[in-house]
């Protein structure tokens, strides 16, 4: 099976990085450099499409185009090859240049950095016009009411069970902004998981700050999470996954939005659980406001992800027409056998 997750995702205050965390304790990595996103995506892939015969193989994916690949890592037999452009600090690699130690290299456009450095502004001014959302429902939640109903589900969830690490938490984004609009891979990630909790809420309702509270819980009782962050907010959660317990919990609203499919999957509604049935009715001027600006700005963001992409696309172009093919394929096939050797 291949799990598809970004190790990286367009928010609000910028590029967020996780992909570090993605890549501790696994004994061989390779990273791959040089000015080509293309070349460095069909290498990756190759390496994928031979992992895919040796079990679950992870598969990063990014948030510039969804049809390239930061990385790929066989996460039970440890190797892994990974986009070093994608990485937040040096480690300990074996590093692929494709460019060639002493080819100049060809650095990211004045157009590129206009657009994505415009792309992040609007996002910014979308997380701000997102807290006035929150705002409105925050000031008339039932606190108290809510903490109940947290506590119920936290012991359903994990009934005094006893796991036997609670050390291994590794950091994700099930979703990002993309050219492609707003792209997750929930379905992908929980498809085989045994339970399913969708939580309804609103903006500023506490479901971030409950899934928190879950991968807590999960630690202190000894269990492993994989901790999925909000691609715009990287300050946010979204998603919580415990496998050795096969249940995740996660914001089900919109972008993200889902619904029950089968009895594994439970809805936990926290509209009602915060004592907020009829605030929609009550703001619905301001609701409708507060949307439209909001929607107006992630827009124009996406807008402006779109152009970057169109810029990529041209020094793509620039790229393939210095391409030895023959040479490239040779050693594309080299470095898949070195790390399928190991």
């Amino acid at each position: 099976m291949v799990r598809k997750y970004f190790g990286m995702a367009n928010s609000a205050g910028g590029l967020a990085n996780l992909m570090d965390n993605n890549l501790s304790g696994l004994k061989t990595i390779y990273t791959i450099s040089g000015d080509s996103k293309k070349q460095k995506t069909e290498i990756l892939d190759g390496v994928l499409k031979k992992a895919e015969m040796s079990g679950d193989v992870e598969c990063v994916i990014s948030p510039f185009d969804i049809k390239c690949i930061d990385a790929v890592i066989i996460r039970s037999k440890g190797p892994c090859v990974v986009d070093r452009d994608c990485l937040c600090g040096e480690i300990a690699a074996k590093n692929i240049d494709l460019d060639g130690e002493n080819q100049k290299r060809t650095d990211i456009s004045e157009k590129e950095k206009w657009a994505i450095g415009k792309m992040y502004k609007c996002y910014d001014d979308a997380k701000k016009i997102h807290d006035e959302w929150e705002k409105i429902y925050m000031k008339n939640m039932d606190y108290d009411k809510l903490e109940a109903y947290e506590k119920g589900v936290l012991d359903q969830l994990f009934a005094g069970q006893k796991g036997l690490s609670g050390k291994k938490n590794y950091h994700r984004f099930f979703g990002s902004s993309t050219p492609d609009g707003a792209v997750n891979y929930i379905d992908n990630l929980t498809e085989n998981l045994a339970a399913r909790y969708f939580i309804k809420g609103r903006a500023g309702t506490g479901k971030s700050t409950f899934l928190r509270r879950v991968a807590r819980e999960a630690n202190e009782k000894g269990f492993d999470t994989e901790i999925y962050y909000c691609g715009f907010d990287k300050n946010s959660l979204d998603m919580v996954i415990v496998p050795e317990l096969d249940f995740c919990v996660f914001d089900s609203t919109a972008p993200h939005e889902m619904f029950p499919k089968s009895e594994r999957d439970t809805i936990l509604d926290f509209y009602e659980e915060s004592g907020l049935l009829g605030t929609d009715e009550k703001y619905e001027k301001e609701l409708l406001d507060v949307e439209t600006r909001y929607n107006q700005k992630m827009a124009e963001g996406m807008a402006f992800l779109r152009l970057f992409k169109l810029y990529m696309k041209e020094r793509e172009y620039y790229l393939a027409k210095h391409l030895n093919e023959k040479e490239f394929l040779m050693l594309k096939d080299a470095v898949i056998k070195e790390v399928f050797q190991n």
